[in-house]
């Protein structure tokens, strides 16, 4: 069993080009700011102080970024302007004295050189916002901030991408403390649909040989070690984000809303021909500080949440009472550059998970 486990870990770390927790929390935030950020006062042309924060005194730099945004902004309306006239122009100019197929060959030609000009007003209105984000955000606390995909795309990542869903995004290795059971969490897709991220993972775990006639024990653990690496083999994520405090961009609290809906596909790791179902209604959170270089991290997740499925989903855990229970985790470890990342974590919550969910040992790799 423990030479399975090395072949697994050895196998992923050799193949994947990108591995992390179901919510990827990045550690480089303060990656996001030119400088660091200094308060004191700071008056604009009419006199008057612009924006104050809770130490009473107004944020250089966050005042730098509301006037960037605005000029941004200011851009975007008068490109977007211009491509309209230019396509207006062009429109007017278009007859049908060729015939009517090179007429609409011309429109449609016309018609994608605006649309992929309109993606340059796009990103400068999608970079504006990304800046306002950093204003609001300049204080040392702020909860219920993220309002939009681009302040959601800031919080998760620090920076704003293209406008494509991602691929791969980020893995997650758990293996047992005994070494007996390790799985692999992979997180296929993500994206956001306005302020929520929606993530679409899956898991595949070294389950025990069995027949149909499976040992209770050993499908027991294999349920058991699908639930510690991500909630089944197929996981579907959804988180928001509450709270966010730092202080001086190098000590850090972050908390989301988190639920989670997993499926135990049938053939995929698992002996049954019925679908197990979970669902994992809970908050995610991490505490962590980072060095001077933003190299170094260390860090604490926890999760606290409520569990519960369809009859198999408890008859492969063997739980009799068949209720839903509370599954809390606590996580500690260091990181390397937010990306590579080693954690030990423990399980508590109800008398079940403390009688059946053993402390893990996990190693992560999250893609700049």
């Amino acid at each position: 069993m423990k030479i399975k486990t090395l072949i697994l870990a050895l196998v992923l770390l050799w193949s994947f080009k990108t591995y992390a927790q179901t919510i990827p929390l990045g550690f480089t935030n303060g990656n996001r700011y030119p400088i660091k950020l200094k308060s004191f006062s700071f008056t604009d042309t009419s006199g008057n102080i612009s924006q104050k924060l809770d130490d009473g005194k107004t944020n250089f730099m966050a005042e730098n970024y509301k006037n960037l945004a605005e000029r941004l902004n200011k851009q975007a309306s008068e490109r977007e302007e211009e491509i309209n006239e230019e396509y207006q122009k062009a429109f007017d100019e278009l007859d049908g004295s060729k015939g009517v197929e090179v007429l609409e060959a011309n429109r449609k030609l016309l018609d994608n050189k605006r649309e992929l000009d309109l993606k340059e007003v796009n990103e400068l209105r999608k970079a504006a916002e990304g800046y306002l984000y950093l204003v609001k955000t300049s204080g040392w606390i702020h909860a219920f901030f993220v309002t939009s995909s681009v302040d959601a795309e800031m919080f998760y990542n620090g920076t704003v991408a293209d406008s494509k869903s991602k691929f791969l995004n980020n893995s997650l290795l758990s293996i047992s403390s005994d070494g007996g059971k390790a799985s692999i969490f992979n997180e296929l897709y993500a994206d956001y649909i306005g302020a929520v991220r929606v993530g679409f993972g899956a898991l595949i775990s070294n389950k025990s040989n069995s027949t149909n006639d499976a040992n209770p024990d050993e499908k027991k653990e294999d349920a058991v070690q699908r639930l510690l690496g991500g909630g089944g083999n197929g996981v579907l994520n959804l988180s928001y984000p509450i709270i966010e405090a730092k202080r001086n961009n190098e000590l850090y609290f972050k908390l989301i809303a988190a639920p989670k809906l997993a499926v135990d596909i049938p053939k995929l790791g698992t002996d049954n021909n019925k679908y197990a179902v979970n669902y994992n209604f809970g908050v995610e959170g991490a505490v962590f500080y980072t060095g001077a270089l933003n190299i170094l991290t260390f860090y604490s997740n926890f999760r606290f949440a409520n569990v519960s499925g369809n009859g198999l989903f408890y008859d492969n855990l063997a739980k009799s009472d068949k209720k839903s229970f509370g599954f809390n985790q606590l996580s500690f470890g260091m990181a390397i550059t937010s990306t590579f990342r080693v954690s030990y974590n423990y399980y508590f919550g109800s008398s079940y998970v403390k009688e059946n969910f053993p402390s893990t040992f996990s190693f992560t790799i999250i893609p700049n």
